[in-house]
């Protein structure tokens, strides 16, 4: 396994969320009808205070691994190199699909096949004689 450190800001986040997580459950063990008055919504409210606090602190917090240092800023102001680069040949398909041919194919293919003739199945219902209602 390579040797990639955790990036401190999901360190960071992953701390907040658990005191966030610990915060709530205190109030909701001390005082369980503090949150009440969200009804249905409770659940979601602590889910995004969770979710919240993480994101923010994730967000705030500072990654010196993936800063651009001055190397990087000093790549990205070099100038571009003289070499020429040298020109692509125009690469051809592998395979050319030979239109025509197919067509042609297809339509001798449904010039040797006969129309079919379909019988109907449905027949018409016999009227009913009139019987008069009593």
């Amino acid at each position: 396994m390579a040797n990639t450190p955790i990036s401190p800001k999901v360190t960071a986040g992953a701390n907040a969320a658990a005191y966030a997580t610990l915060l709530l459950t205190l109030l909701d063990s001390l005082a369980p009808d503090s949150l009440a008055f969200l009804g249905k919504l409770q659940p979601i409210a602590y889910g995004v205070v969770i979710g919240g606090s993480y994101a923010l602190r994730a967000f705030l917090k500072a990654d010196p691994l993936r800063d651009a240092g001055a190397a990087a800023q000093a790549a990205v102001a070099a100038p571009a190199s003289d070499t020429p680069v040298a020109p692509q040949p125009d690469i051809a398909p592998a395979a050319t699909f030979p239109a025509a041919k197919v067509e042609a194919a297809q339509a001798s293919a449904l010039a040797a096949v006969a129309p079919a003739v379909v019988e109907p199945v449905f027949e018409a219902p016999v009227a009913v004689a009139e019987v008069p209602v009593a």
